[in-house]
Parts: structure tokens; sequence; C-alpha cells
């Protein structure tokens, strides 16, 4: 979006900052506002399709985790059937190097082809990118985490301190009204002796209708802005302030401090920790299988971390995305009905007049913090810093309460009540001043962008920074999974063949083995004993018998050789 947008959703103002990128006006509906309901489960259930690819790919690497994990007691159960000098051979086997077998494309006791060496080539770079994109992801996660917690509460802090000095102001003039109003009835009816004190007293001359009438004036206008004021403070201390108060006081204040300084690191810090040190562990150890139960081992748990990127990055990630999408849409239509709902009817119009002034930015034609409190409170002002109410002020606050009781013959209660008036209106002046300045547009629509770019910006942007790299750590692990596991099973399945193919040998030499020691028994002469294959004691390891000696032999005469290991069974078959 190249500048701020604004679009009307069932007669509600929604406003879209320049920084929210993901957002525009033409996803905003109807529609949308109406669903938008972040406490109930049937919003929620809307986004399943939105995390459902997380889902899926992490349940893919569960899968993994699972195979891996029957794998690794199938092949132990596998080697501990088979007797020692099996096993043994077989473990053998499983620890050649890698130069000589393993791997996709590759026979053991060989070379491995350009085509493998492709394949190890390509798994190695793409480790290194797991291990760059994920460092990558945790320092991005970490700076995109960073702003959500500390901009929350910056604005509740800007909504506290601007509540409890309105608060401040309007109890203040509500006090000063109950003080102020007696005085000025006193003026009014007293009004030619006042006149006749001030001129003798303050040398003012003033005349008897003026300050009849400007006092009367001031006693309406005051009433107005008495009832009027008392209803809205009640508002600001019970809705805003005791409000903001309460959410302090509780849990969440604590918890989103402990989340910004600590819990935000901790899954940051293991996910892609364990990704890193996992990913330079298989680099390690899949470059040559030397240990295979162990490089099974740590795939297993690989595919753990996998998992966790897929749940975590793809699917939730993607889901908070969306739900910071919605609610820059739709902020403003579910705070309205939420809080219009939510309030007395005598309330109504004093929030209606602040959402169309602060939040709809309307024009009005008289003056705002009048406007906004439904009491004339800046005609009253306006009459206090007159020059004709200034200088019968500053005349009346030069004489104290005895000097009126003596001159005018008041009763003391009158004198006390014309004198406390007088005092207390510079407070009263100080304090409409003060409400004037905090209720202007200037000072609070700021709290509602500051809000608006909290939503759209700090938290929809970072989130979708956050999930994309997540995501593409996520993916490229996934790949590197799939590429050990495939190395993991091509160099298992590849040794066994290997191995079937060694016992196939074996099998076929030991009957042909057969074969000619039964051709040389039966051409044994009648009652000759059957020949042992065991060497004799002293015959050493060249004896024909040892499977060591050559297949040739200088006595033609002499049995044919068994195959290595299986002398024993020519002597059971013939000298038993």
């Amino acid at each position: 979006m190249s500048s701020n947008t604004v679009s009307i959703i069932n007669n509600v103002t929604v406003y879209l900052p320049e920084c929210a990128v993901h957002v525009t006006a033409d996803s905003i509906s109807y529609t949308g506002s109406q669903e938008f309901q972040p406490t109930t489960w049937e919003y929620f259930k809307g986004f399943v399709p939105t995390v459902l690819p997380g889902v899926i790919l992490g349940g893919l690497a569960l899968i993994g985790l699972i195979f891996f994990l029957v794998w690794i007691c199938v092949q132990a159960c596998r080697l501990r059937k088979k007797p020692d000098s099996e096993a043994h051979s077989e473990k053998d086997r499983l620890t050649e190097p890698f130069a000589m077998a393993s791997g996709p494309g590759m026979e053991p006791g060989k070379h491995a082809p350009r085509h493998a060496i492709l394949f190890i080539v390509f798994t190695l770079l793409l480790g290194l990118a797991v291990v760059g994109v994920s460092a990558w992801g945790m320092a991005l996660s970490i700076q995109s985490t960073k702003d959500q917690i500390p901009g929350f509460w910056a604005v509740v802090d800007d909504i506290n301190s601007n509540a409890t000095a309105i608060q401040g102001y309007l109890a203040n003039i509500n006090s000063s009204v109950l003080v102020i109003t007696p005085g000025l009835n006193v003026i009014v009816d007293e009004a030619a002796t006042l006149v006749s004190l001030i001129a003798e007293e303050a040398n003012v001359t003033v005349s008897t209708s003026d300050i009849r009438n400007t006092a009367q004036s001031l006693v309406t206008e005051l009433g107005e802005v008495g009832n009027s004021i008392s209803s809205v403070t009640s508002f600001v201390y019970t809705d805003i302030v005791q409000r903001v108060t309460r959410l302090y006081g509780n849990s969440v204040w604590t918890v989103t401090q402990r989340v910004q300084h600590t819990y935000r690191f901790i899954p940051i810090a293991i996910v892609f920790g364990v990704v890193i040190l996992l990913t330079l562990i298989l680099l390690w150890l899949g470059a040559r299988m030397k240990y295979p139960k162990t490089t099974s081992f740590v795939v297993a748990l690989y595919w753990t971390s996998v998992a966790l990127l897929m749940f975590l990055g793809v699917g939730l990630l993607n889901g908070i995305f969306e739900v910071a999408n919605d609610a820059c849409r739709y902020s403003e239509t579910y705070a309205h009905d939420r809080i219009r709902s939510s309030m007395s009817s005598r309330n109504l119009g004093l929030f209606d007049r602040v959402w169309s002034y602060y939040i709809v930015n309307t024009p009005i034609s008289v003056p705002y913090a009048d406007y906004i409190t439904g009491a004339p409170v800046q005609e009253v002002l306006a009459a206090l810093q007159t020059s004709d109410v200034d200088d019968i002020i500053q005349a009346l606050s030069r004489l104290n309460t005895t000097v009126i009781q003596t001159q005018t013959g008041l009763s003391s209660s009158d004198a006390a009540a014309v004198s406390t008036a007088v005092q207390a209106i510079p407070t009263l002046l100080k304090s409409i001043v003060g409400l004037v300045a905090s209720l202007s547009r200037e000072n609070l629509r700021p709290i509602y962008l500051n809000l608006k770019v909290l939503a759209c910006c700090t938290m929809a942007n970072k989130v979708h920074s956050t999930w994309v790299s997540w995501t593409v750590a996520g993916v490229l692990a996934f790949v590197f999974a799939l590429l050990l596991s495939a190395r993991v099973i091509s160099h298992t399945v590849v040794t066994a063949r290997q191995r079937r193919l060694e016992e196939e040998e074996m099998q076929r030499a030991f009957m042909t083995s057969v074969e000619a020691f039964d051709a040389y028994h039966a051409s044994m002469p009648p009652g000759q004993p059957a020949p042992s294959a065991q060497p004799p004691p002293s015959a050493g390891a060249n004896h024909p018998s040892s499977g060591l000696a050559s297949p040739e032999s200088s006595d033609p005469s002499a049995p044919p050789m068994p195959p290595p290991g299986h002398a024993g069974y020519y002597d059971g078959r013939y000298n038993s």
C-alpha cells in the first residue's frame, strides 16, 4: 500500500496504516467483520486450511521419526539373533569407509561413481544451507519478537497516563463546581453590596448588572458542567482507569514481561539450536557412514526437530499471521460492537461521541471538549478568561472573609462561600485548561493510530517475517532429512545385498566341495578309512583343510580341499 487507507464497514471506519503491506482495502468485507470473533472456537476452526500444510509436513516428519525408531530396533534385533562370528562380520561391513561402500548408486568394495559423489556433495551443501538459514531464522525470530510486548505496554501506558490525567481534571472540575456554585449564588443575590465593596476596597469599578449577570451565567454553565462531568468522570474511572489498573495488577503484566525477557528465547533457541547442532553432526556422520546405527539415531532426532519446525513455523505461525491480518482489518468493528454492547444506556451517547471524534475523525462545529463531555466546558473557560470576569475575580481575591462579612453585613457562611468560590476559581481554570488540552484530537488520536500500527505492522509484518524464516528453514531441513534418510537406508540395503551375495557364493563353493569330496570318497577302495579334513596338529596353517592353502596340491591323490570353516562337516559325514 502506498498510502494510508480508510474503509467503511457497517458504518464503522477502518483505518489501514501505510505499513500494513499484507492487508488491502479490497480484502475488508462486512462478512469478514462479522466472522471476526477471536474469543470463539468457531472463528479459529476457519484457519484449519491455513495450518493444514504445516500439520501434514509435521506429520510426515513424525512418520520419519517413527520409521527410524523402528528401523533401529529391527537392525539391533537382527544383529542380536546372528551368531557372534556373523554379527561381527556384519559390523565390519557396516563400518566400511565411504570411499569403498555405501550410498545411493554405490557398490561395497568399489569406489563411488560420479553421480553418487554428486549426491553426497549436494547433501553436504544442503546441510550447510540448513545451518546458515537456521542461524538466520534464529536471529530474525529474536529480532522480530522483541517489539510486540513493549509496543503493547507502551500503548497501555499512554492510555493509562492520559486517562488518569483526564480523570484527575474531571474530578477537580467537579469538586470545584460544588465549591464555587454556592459563592456565585451569594454574589448574584448580593451583587449591589459587593459592587460597593469592590469599588471601596479594590478600587475596581463594575456595574451591578454586570456582576449579577456574569455570576448568574457562570452558575448556569457550571450547573450543566457538574451534571455532565460526574457521568464522564465515572465512565473514565470505571471503564478505563480501573481496567488498566487491573491489567497491571493481574498476571498479564508479569507473564508478558517473562515472555519478553526469557520465554520467547527458549523455543527459538531450542528448535533452531537443535537443528543446527544435529545438521552439523549428520554432516560428519553421513560423510563416511562409519557409524550407521548412531547415524540412524541422529536422523530420528533430526526428524523430531523438523516436525517442530513444520508444526510451529509452517503451521502455527501461518495461522497467527492470518489472525493478525484479521485483527488489522476488523479491530475497529470488533471493538466498536463489543464495547458498545457492554455499556450502559446512559453512557452510549458519550461512547458514540468519543468514537466519532477520535476514531472516525468526524469534523464538528462546536468546541471539542464541549462535544465530548456534553457540557459547556470550553464556554466556561472562555467566560473565566474574559477581562471583566478576571477583574472581578482579582478584586474579590483581595478581600478575605472577615472584610467581606464586616463591610457588607453578610452572614459568616455567605461571606465564607464568596471567599472560597473566588479562591477555587483558579483551580477550576487550571483544571479546565488541562482537560481541554488532554481531550484534544492531537493528543488522543495517536493512541488509536499506534494501536493500528501495533496490529497491522508490529504484529502482522513481524509474524510474517518470522513465518518466512521458519518455513524456509523447515523446508530445507525436511529435504536434508529425506536425503540423509535415503543415505542411511541405501547404505544398509547395499550392505545387506553384498552380504547375501557373499553367502550365496560361499554356499555354491560349499556344494561344489561336497560333490568333489563325495566323488573322491566313492572312488576309494572298499575298506579304506575315509580321509580326515581336519589338519594334523603339526600341519600348521598351510594344511589344505585349513582353507588358507592354495587349492592346487602337489599330491594328486590328496582329497579335495573343503571350504573355509567346513572341515568338521566332512569328518562328521565320513568318519562318524
